[in-house]
């Protein structure tokens, strides 16, 4: 499954009822996650729009991200999963992908295991990383700054961040006077169809940042 980052409609989040957005201690986990499914564009790493990072220059981790990952890793393998459309435009060589990567666990610090890409953007590579580390989708948690990235979560539990493709959400959350954290579910069917897919697999715990993600699923 593609997982072309897409922030949605504005309509389709005022169909959203929210519940429990003031209280941390709703979106903590109720079990254990054996493994962290991380988006790398806007979650990790800045989002600087299409056609994403095709030089290794170009990557600049968001403040807090590093941290939060050592921090995950101490509880469960982290995997960092992506779908990089500009390979399969010929944008970036599989030798610029490494470089890439190269440079991203460098900036973090070996903080992170298990970086997987996708070479021609069609899957989802969330997947494999299952697969790599025997673990049962309800067992992982899926973090994304889009509604694609947790509408085709396979399962595993959703978390979505307002950063990156994320903003706009935490822009129309804010100016309904929600703060985040918050865990969201649908009043109504959302004409979206990603949101629908998103929501009707259950409710999705937003936060800031992926800092702010770690912190809460940890405590």
């Amino acid at each position: 499954m593609q997982m072309n980052c897409r922030a949605a409609p504005t309509p389709a989040i005022l169909l959203l009822l929210l519940t429990h957005a003031h209280d941390t201690s709703a979106l903590r986990l109720a079990v254990r996650p054996k493994l962290w499914l991380l988006d790398r564009d806007g979650c990790i790493n800045a989002d600087v729009g299409s056609p994403g990072v095709v030089r290794r220059e170009d990557l600049h981790l968001i403040p807090g991200s590093a941290g939060a990952i050592t921090r995950l890793r101490l509880f469960a393998p982290v995997a960092v999963v992506t779908n990089q459309s500009a390979r399969g435009k010929g944008l970036l060589s599989a030798a610029g992908l490494d470089e890439i990567h190269e440079r991203l666990r460098h900036l973090i610090a070996s903080a992170s295991r298990g970086g997987l890409a996708s070479e021609d953007g069609s899957r989802w590579d969330g997947l494999y990383a299952l697969h790599d580390f025997t673990c049962e989708p309800s067992e992982a948690v899926m973090v994304g700054d889009s509604w694609s990235d947790v509408a085709r979560r396979a399962g595993c539990v959703p978390v979505l961040l307002a950063t990156g493709h994320g903003q706009a959400l935490a822009a129309a959350l804010r100016r309904q006077g929600t703060r985040l954290p918050a865990s969201l579910t649908a009043a109504a069917l959302s004409e979206a169809a990603l949101v629908r897919e998103a929501l009707c697999g259950g409710p999705v715990s937003v936060y800031e940042t992926l800092a702010q993600a770690a912190d809460a699923l940890l405590a």
